[in-house]
């Protein structure tokens, strides 16, 4: 009862308090856990909510991707997929329609020799030894009908024939050009001069060059041919060092295209070699040899205004055939209209490869290069 006397202890000096305490304490130890697993459990449901939560928001934006709403917020077509494609990215691309005029596209640079390769000949003595780089075949060649014998002649004795058989013709040598002129020599006189005949087994007219060269009427009004090429060409399919140049003899060992290093050996190498070495390179150029300048014509494999580098190593190849001193074209570059294009192109560059380098920030154009074909127009409609 209240304000009792308590005598714990007090006989048998036992501390039936603090017992009777600690007899409680154990007695709410099951209570205790429960509360402790009450709450783990209340900390784990709220957990799961929030994760719940998290996973429907995930669900709603996986939905997005399922149905492209994120990704067909804007569409592009064109009206000649012919001309033109593409394809809209980005989150904001420009909405309009855009023209796009492709007028041409770029061409590549083209390097040619500085002039002929081959070395003039002498026309004084036997072609055969005369400095020309053809095999020459002895024997007899027609001109307007009439045989004449070529075994043992040079050039100006095969044209003092000419000149002098009454046929109507008349043949010139330039020593500059290294061409043959054939003129018929009556005023007026504009019929064919007539070269070959059944029976010929000289190859002069072939050497001269003039047999199947197109004839013309000239300021006198006669019928004029010049042989296509000076006649001191070179063969590309014979061995480099059997041949005569007018820069002078071809030594061996290398030189660089574009930094590419090529080696030549002109005592087992053709022309043709040579060029096979260029073009299987990593010099990114494309060589061929035009026979009727007698030069070499060497261009990039790139588009647009790119230099070709030419340096000499330790051969002076490219000097002999007059390549460090070549003339390079930067041909065509490319052209367009594109009207009202903001956004979609900021310039109009050099080739298309670097037109589509080129994108706005709107970021319209893909990373995928498009397709524009040449010569078209095509619109663009990018909707929003």
């Amino acid at each position: 009862m209240a304000g009792g006397f308590s005598a714990g202890g007090l006989i048998t000096d036992i501390d039936t308090g603090s017992l009777i305490a600690q007899l409680m304490q154990i007695e709410r130890q099951p209570i205790l856990r429960m509360q402790r697993r009450i709450a783990a459990l209340e900390e784990q449901r709220d957990a799961i909510k929030d994760l719940r939560t998290q996973l429907l928001s995930l669900r709603s934006k996986v939905q997005d991707f399922r149905f492209g709403i994120d990704f067909n917020q804007f569409q592009i077509d064109t009206s000649d997929v012919a001309i033109a494609t593409s394809a809209a990215s980005g989150s904001n691309p420009t909405s309009g329609a855009f023209s796009i005029n492709v007028t041409r596209l770029a061409s590549a640079t083209v390097a040619t020799s500085g002039g002929s390769i081959g070395a003039s000949i002498n026309p004084a003595v036997a072609f055969a030894t005369s400095g020309v780089n053809h095999e020459v075949t002895s024997g007899t060649f027609s001109v307007n009908g009439t045989q004449f014998d070529f075994s043992a002649s040079s050039l100006n004795d095969a044209l003092a024939a000419i000149n002098g058989a009454g046929i109507g013709v008349s043949g010139t040598y330039d020593a500059v050009s290294g061409k043959v002129t054939m003129t018929n020599t009556a005023p007026g006189d504009t019929s064919i001069i007539n070269f070959g005949a059944t029976g010929d087994t000289s190859n002069f007219l072939d050497l001269i060059n003039v047999e199947n060269t197109t004839q013309f009427t000239n300021g006198g009004g006669t019928t004029e041919v010049i042989s296509s090429v000076g006649i001191g060409s070179i063969n590309q399919g014979r061995i480099l060092n059997q041949q005569s140049y007018s820069a002078g003899v071809i030594g061996g060992g290398n030189f660089l295209i574009n930094g590419v290093s090529i080696t030549v050996d002109p005592a087992v190498d053709g022309l043709s070699d040579v060029i096979e070495r260029i073009n299987t390179s990593d010099a990114g150029v494309t060589a061929s040899y035009d026979p009727t300048t007698d030069g070499l014509r060497v261009v990039s494999d790139n588009l647009g205004s790119r230099s070709i580098s030419f340096a000499n190593g330790t051969s002076n190849f490219l000097d002999v055939f007059k390549l460090t001193s070549a003339v390079q074209a930067n041909m065509k570059k490319g052209a367009g209209l594109i009207d009202e294009c903001v956004g979609l192109m900021t310039v109009l560059r050099d080739t298309w490869e670097d037109v589509f380098q080129q994108v706005a920030e709107d970021e319209v154009l893909p990373p995928e290069k498009p397709v524009i074909n040449p010569h078209g127009s095509s619109v663009l409609n990018i909707k929003g």
